[in-house]
């Protein structure tokens, strides 16, 4: 069981830093970002949803993207 941290880096994300720390401090054993470039397709997104498995811990840092994470046909465990 691994616990892996998601952050979206837009422009006008102010606490990307801080975010990142936190996830570090707690022991998160991956984190993984998409840039703003790559908003359309969020790669590591979609690279993220092939490599987790059941009983793993995902913390999204800014929730108000949950809504376009869901919408990229994802699916949750």
């Amino acid at each position: 069981m691994a616990k892996v941290g998601y952050i979206f880096n837009s422009e006008q994300y102010d606490t990307f830093t801080f975010d990142r720390a936190w996830m570090e401090k707690y022991g998160y054993c991956r984190i993984i970002e998409d840039s703003a470039s790559q908003e359309k397709t969020r790669p590591e997104w979609k690279q993220l949803m092939d490599c987790l498995e059941r009983g793993d811990e995902l913390v999204i840092s800014n929730f108000c993207k949950v809504s376009s994470l869901l919408s990229m046909n994802t699916y949750w465990l």
